[in-house]
């Protein structure tokens, strides 16, 4: 026989337990998302489909190592936290070709993608 908590006493001490407090917010959660997709709105976009060899082809380019810091780990045989950039974004139809690549880690990365630093037209840093 179950009995009532005291008013006192928090839902989840009572003993119906965290059990019940979860499924009650699952629940909750789960109507509240099923209310959402009703009024949802899609759209679709088209993205240009990436060169798979491209970060091949760049980081043996640039022998495995980054461009700015000469970062270079292998793990098992595979190369670690090393990147393919694009010097003119693929996104603005920069092309997937190694001279239009740099070879950099993922904080260097990031940071030319942020525009911490830049490349010259003679692509020095």
């Amino acid at each position: 026989m179950r009995t009532s908590p005291s008013p006192t006493t928090p839902r989840c001490c009572g003993p119906l337990g965290i059990g019940s407090v979860a499924t009650e917010s699952l629940d909750a959660f789960a109507d509240q998302r099923e209310v959402r997709e009703e009024h949802a709105i899609y759209e679709t976009t088209r993205r240009r489909k990436r060169d798979a060899d491209f970060k091949v082809a760049v980081l043996r380019a640039y022998a495995e190592r980054c461009a700015v810091c000469e970062f270079s780990v292998r793990l098992d045989g595979s190369v670690l936290a090393l990147e393919a950039a694009h010097i003119h974004w693929h996104c603005y139809a920069g092309p997937s070709v190694v001279r239009n690549g740099i070879a950099l880690c993922a904080l260097h990365h990031r940071l030319f993608d942020r525009g911490a630093f830049a490349l010259d037209d003679g692509l020095v840093v």
